[in-house]
C-alpha cells in the first residue's frame, strides 16, 4: 500500500499560557500543503515489523510516530477484542531497528488480534521516504503517523469510523488529528480538538526551508520563559469564514503565530532573514508551527513560483511553490480508510 502523506502550515496560530498537564492550549487554523512524505506500507509473513528510513537522524524505534501508531492502534484493537490479548504487533519490545543499527527480531507470541472480520495475524515492512524536513514546522512526523493509522484500518480491515481513529490519533501527536480530517480545520485544546473547515481563497503557498530545524520542545521552553502566553490570545477568535473569502493579500496581514518571537530569540538569523524576506517579496512572510519554516500565500501559481526563484536568488535557502489543501492520491483512493 502506496501513500502520501502532506505536510501542513499553520496559517494561523495562538497559544496560551501552561496547563496543569505540561500543554499549551492552542488555537489553529491549519490546512495541508503539497509536499508529501511517502508511506509503502506491506504485509509481511514473518512475525515483525520492519521501518526502514534513509533519511539520517530519523529514528526507526518507538520514537517514530509511525511505529508508535502502529503499537498503539494495535493495542487498542486487542483491549476491545473478545480475548482482550495483546498480540505481538501490540508490544513495543518487538520494534525492529534495521536502519539505525539493529537486527530485525522475530516477535516472541503468534501475533492474531481479532476485533469482529479485523485481522492481524502479519507482519508490516515499512518503508518511509521522507521529503517533508524534520524540525520545520510542517507536521511530517504527525502526518506519517495519522496515514499509518488510515493504512492498517484498511490492511487490517478495522473500517473503524473517523473519531474513533482520531481518538488514537490524539494519544500519539498533537497534530495527528488534524490530518485525518483535512485539508483544512480549526484545531483547539492542544491540537486534538479538530473542527473540520473550509480552505482558504488563496491556492499556493511558497515554502522557504531554513537550514537549522527547531525542536518544538525548546520553542515552547523559550515561550514560557519570555511568558508569551496569554488567555487572551485564544479570544476572541477570528471571523473564520470572512478569512476563507480573502485573496492573499488581505488575509496575510491577518495572520499570527505567537510561536515566532520565541523561536527568533532562540534563532535571530531566522527572524532577520523573515524580515528580509518580507521586504524583498512585498507582502507578509509567517513562519510554520514551531518553525523553522516560513511562508506566504499567493492566489496564482507563476505568482509564487517567482517569488521561490528571487528568494532562493538573493538568499541562501531552499524555497518551492506547493499547493494549499491539495487533494492527494495513493492506495486509498482518496477515501483514506474512514468512514
Amino acid at each position: 500500500m502506496l501513500l502520501q502523506a502532506p505536510a501542513k502550515i499553520n496559517l494561523h496560530l495562538r497559544v496560551g499560557p501552561m496547563r496543569g498537564d505540561g500543554f499549551h492550549p492552542i488555537l489553529t487554523w491549519m490546512t495541508t500543503v503539497g509536499l508529501f512524505d511517502i508511506l509503502q506500507i506491506d504485509r509481511s509473513q514473518r512475525r515483525e515489523i520492519v521501518l526502514r528510513c534513509e533519511t539520517p537522524g530519523v529514528p526507526c524505534d518507538a520514537s517514530n510516530l509511525v511505529v508508535k501508531a502502529a503499537f498503539t492502534l494495535a493495542d487498542s484493537v486487542a483491549k476491545g477484542s473478545s480475548a482482550g490479548l495483546i498480540a505481538s504487533l501490540g508490544s513495543p519490545t518487538h520494534i525492529t531497528q534495521k536502519d539505525t543499527g539493529g537486527e530485525a527480531r522475530e516477535l516472541d507470541r503468534e501475533p492474531g488480534i481479532r476485533e469482529g472480520d479485523a485481522v492481524t495475524d502479519f507482519g508490516l515492512n515499512v518503508t518511509l521516504h521522507k521529503r517533508i524536513p524534520v524540525g520545520a514546522g510542517l507536521g511530517g512526523g504527525s502526518s506519517d503517523g495519522a496515514f499509518t493509522l488510515l493504512a492498517l484500518n484498511h490492511l487490517w480491515n478495522l473500517n473503524w469510523p473517523r473519531q474513533r481513529l482520531m481518538e488514537i490519533a490524539s494519544s500519539i501527536g498533537s497534530d495527528a488529528a488534524f490530518f485525518l480530517s483535512g485539508p483544512s480545520a480549526i484545531c483547539r485544546g492542544r491540537g486534538e480538538e479538530v473542527e473540520k473547515f473550509a480552505s482558504p481563497a488563496a491556492k499556493w503557498v511558497l515554502l522557504i526551508f531554513w537550514s537549522q530545524p527547531l525542536p518544538t520542545s525548546h520553542v515552547y521552553r523559550r515561550f514560557d520563559e519570555l511568558r508569551l502566553g496569554k488567555d487572551s490570545n485564544l479570544s476572541p477568535e477570528p471571523p473564520w469564514n470572512d478569512w476563507t473569502k480573502l485573496k492573499s493579500h488581505e488575509l496575510l496581514p491577518l495572520m499570527m503565530n505567537d510561536l515566532e518571537q520565541a523561536a527568533f530569540a532562540i534563532d535571530p538569523s531566522l527572524g532577520r532573514a523573515r524580515i528580509e524576506l518580507e521586504r524583498l517579496l512585498d507582502r507578509p512572510v509567517r513562519m510554520s508551527g514551531s518553525g523553522s519554516s516560513l511562508f506566504s500565500l499567493y492566489d496564482e501559481k507563476a505568482e509564487a513560483e517567482t517569488a521561490a526563484a528571487l528568494a532562493m536568488q538573493r538568499h541562501e535557502v531552499q524555497a518551492i511553490t506547493v499547493e494549499l489543501a491539495p487533494v492527494g492520491t495513493d492506495s486509498l483512493n482518496g477515501e483514506n480508510g474512514v468512514r
